[in-house]
């Protein structure tokens, strides 16, 4: 767990000095969130650590409040459910499409790319799949069984979320749900887009300056067309199955704003300037964070913002296969390659001195302007020589290379982290839980 001081002494302390200054209750504010959908435990440990913090805060004499926020204007897709199958006693990664109660399956084409998850019907699972393990059997009933007490909700990212909150409660659970196409009826969203709708130009080359200096998050850039930029909102479809679309300077006015919704890094940035105290992010999440932070601090200058927390875990499931892992097989294709080019890995330390200095020498007599024709053909000249006189190392790098490519699919089924968090068994998220809660203790104290 990655965070900048100690978080729940300094929310047990804001919360106990504004219960003190005010006469009202003060609540130090906890919120994480991500799409609807049956994600990871990798996830599932933001949830986790949230509850962990908010109970820190407690134990300290303040008050606190664990908020989970649905990113439900996100066009995700709810309705795939990933696990691990067998084909002819083989491992392999399906995915469960549990089909909506009046559209039919969404993989066949019913909805448009761009419908986020609040205007999806929700779902209606038949019978669960049947998996590789028996705890992915259980966990699979279990995604049905939620889903099937959830179907009287308004639509699929209600129904998904609903059923997330049953499978999680075990472990953690929220003060409250908040949704995100729901913030545009708050007043935060209503001063963000009054602030955006005086200088959208401004604002948005500050958003493009800043996605440009954060390019491993790849987000894109917002457009700009003639005398007009596009916006970091959505405008919400008016009817469910129809599509989100993007929002223009010059259109703002004329749209209401319950029709609005804010994007990705407007939705972050608008919870940590006024809803919450602290929010916790994931890593994907951390890195877009610096896009927010870069944008909002040329945009708005000092406007204040919560802190934020990094929190993630790798847990995977119990299968009794021995194979080679994922880096491990990719090593072995890479060294069958690259050995052709590298007497070092064929074991001859002085064959790979004398390729380095061949490969000087081309270099150097590029450097001088001359032709490095010479040196080159020397240089290739000795790799063939080595090649001939150590084909037996290469062949035996070479089987190797076959060997591992042969582990590829069930590696890739084997040591994927990904799966749905319902698909581990019981012991194994009892254990994320007691790991996650020490490594918010042991953050706590050690900043404190």
């Amino acid at each position: 767990m990655e965070q900048g001081g100690s978080l729940a002494g300094l929310l047990a302390k804001r919360s106990r000095e504004e219960d003190h200054r005010d006469e009202d209750i003060s609540v130090a504010r906890v919120w994480t969130g991500h799409q609807a959908e049956f994600w990871h435990p990798g996830i599932m440990a933001k949830y986790i650590a949230a509850g962990a913090v908010a109970e820190r805060v407690r134990a300290t004499g303040g008050r606190a409040e664990v908020t989970w926020l649905v990113v439900d204007q996100d066009a995700n897709e709810p309705w795939k459910v990933p696990y691990p199958g067998l084909v002819e006693g083989k491992l392999t990664r399906a995915v469960w499409s549990v089909p909506f109660a009046d559209k039919g399956s969404a993989s066949a084409g019913a909805f448009a790319a761009e419908t986020p998850a609040c205007a999806l019907p929700v779902l209606q699972p038949g019978p669960a799949p049947r998996g590789a393990l028996v705890c992915v059997d259980e966990g699979l009933e279990a995604v049905r069984a939620a889903l099937v007490r959830h179907a009287g909700e308004s639509n699929a990212a209600r129904q998904v979320t609903m059923a997330l909150c049953d499978l999680l409660a075990a472990w953690c659970r929220p003060d409250r749900v908040v949704y995100a196409s729901g913030l545009a009826r708050t007043p935060e969203f209503g001063e963000f887009v009054e602030q955006l709708g005086r200088e959208p130009a401004v604002c948005v080359q500050a958003y493009n300056r800043a996605v440009a200096a954060v390019p491993e998050a790849r987000v894109r850039a917002l457009r700009v067309e003639g005398g007009r930029v596009e916006l970091p909102l959505w405008r919400m479809p008016s009817a469910p199955g129809r599509a989100r679309r993007a929002v223009w300077s010059d259109e703002l006015a004329s749209v209401k704003m319950e029709e609005l919704s804010p994007r990705a890094l407007a939705m972050t940035a608008l919870v940590r300037m006024g809803l919450c105290d602290l929010f916790i992010h994931g890593t994907g999440g951390g890195v877009y964070d610096r896009i927010t932070e870069r944008w909002l601090g040329e945009w708005l200058g000092g406007e204040p913002l919560a802190p934020t927390a990094v929190v993630t875990a790798t847990r995977y499931l119990p299968f009794d296969v021995r194979v080679r892992r994922p880096e491990e097989i990719a090593r072995a294709r890479w060294a069958a390659h690259a050995a052709r080019h590298s007497p070092a890995l064929l074991g001859d330390a002085d064959g790979e001195r004398r390729r380095r200095d061949l490969v000087a020498a081309v270099k150097s007599a590029r450097a001088r302007g001359e032709s490095p024709r010479a040196a080159y053909e020397a240089l290739h000249a000795f790799l063939g020589q080595e090649r001939e006189e150590r084909a037996g190392n290469l062949q035996e790098l070479e089987r190797g290379a076959v060997e591992a490519a042969r582990d590829v699919e069930v590696a890739g089924v084997v040591y994927d982290r990904t799966w749905p968090f319902p698909l581990y068994p019981r012991g194994v998220l009892d254990g994320l839980k007691v790991e996650v809660e020490r490594a918010v203790e042991g953050a706590d104290q050690k900043k404190a």
